[in-house]
């Protein structure tokens, strides 16, 4: 069975929106970036969130925005690069029916479905798993 949800996590600037908006088009599916979504829901840029209010309430706000995404289907989510460190954010990123870490955008994409991009290869490390209440 093809996923519904897709959660791309990696580290910040290794592709994951490029890929993620790939990817959605390719499948005519819902993309949301989720540090675009954390800004539009604040009504500011993810650094001055992290200035006035500090990593911890940043991180929370990412967590409700992960939660929401992770209930929406079809979607591809690019997640931050520190939301799989938070262990609220977990639970959600979990709930993908595949989530994938990887420096190749190719790798990631052939998992993906199939999308081809030309970045260069590298070994990418990538889980798939079936959602809870996929069936």
């Amino acid at each position: 069975m093809f996923p519904s949800r897709i959660f791309l996590v990696g580290l910040s600037g290794g592709g994951k929106s490029t890929v993620g908006r790939l990817v959605a088009r390719s499948l005519g599916w819902d993309f949301v970036d989720s540090d675009d979504e954390i800004e539009r829901t604040a009504g500011r840029p993810v650094p001055e969130i992290f200035e006035q209010e500090g990593e911890a309430k940043f991180r929370e706000r990412e967590t409700e925005v992960l939660r929401w995404l992770a209930a929406r289907e079809p979607i591809v989510v690019a997640t931050g690069g520190g939301a799989p460190t938070t262990p609220g954010s977990g639970p959600s990123i979990a709930r993908a029916s595949a989530s994938t870490a990887s420096s190749d955008p190719r790798a990631t994409t052939r998992l993906c479905g199939g999308v081809r991009s030309a970045a260069p290869t590298t070994v990418p490390a990538c889980s798939t798993s079936q959602s809870a209440d996929s069936g």
